[in-house]
C-alpha cells in the first residue's frame, strides 16, 4: 500500500483494534453475554438498569 492518509487510517484503526483487545481481556463473560441469549435460557437477567441500583457494582 502506498503512503497515504488511507494507510496512516489503517494502521491508526489497527492499533486501536490491539489496544481495545488488551484492554479487554478478562472480561469476556460481561462482552460475548447476550440478554436474548440468557432470555431464552431462561436465566436471571439483570437489565444495566438494575445493576446501577446495586450497591458496590
Amino acid at each position: 500500500m502506498l503512503p497515504s492518509s488511507y494507510y496512516d487510517r489503517i494502521v491508526d484503526v489497527a492499533e486501536e483494534l490491539v489496544r481495545f483487545t488488551v484492554l479487554t481481556r478478562g472480561h469476556t463473560d460481561q462482552l460475548v453475554g447476550r440478554y436474548s441469549e440468557r432470555k431464552d435460557r431462561n436465566e436471571p437477567v439483570v437489565t444495566p438498569a438494575e445493576l446501577a441500583r446495586i450497591p458496590g457494582v
